[in-house]
């Protein structure tokens, strides 16, 4: 048996957002696939760089968007905007700066 085309659904900043829709694709019988350049959930840092993506196969690409879009609060529905993609790259960047304090201080002590 060959396995479905996947097509991406949404993009999430990380992977808990990500399985939490997927969860609610799987609860409507729709299956799900994440792909995040995370390290498989190991390194969650590594979503900062790039979205989580949501696959779900192309046969239940509409449906799984209507359920989606029926979550978005109405707000976003109508902007598409989301403010919260700045505090993401700041948080990641001050993560990125502290890290390489700590290892300047482990380097040079």
């Amino acid at each position: 048996m060959s396995e479905p085309n996947r097509v991406e659904v949404a993009s999430f900043p990380n992977r808990v957002t990500a399985e939490l829709a997927g969860s609610l694709l799987e609860s409507h019988g729709i299956s799900f696939e994440i792909q995040g350049d995370d390290a498989g959930g190991t390194y969650p840092p590594l979503s900062f760089a790039a979205s989580v993506k949501l696959l779900v196969a192309s046969d239940d690409e509409s449906t799984a968007r209507e359920i989606l879009e029926s979550q978005e609060p109405s707000e976003k529905r109508a902007s598409r905007a989301n403010p919260g993609d700045l505090w993401t790259g700041i948080g990641f960047l001050v993560a990125l700066a502290l890290g390489f304090a700590a290892f300047l201080n482990l380097y040079y002590s």
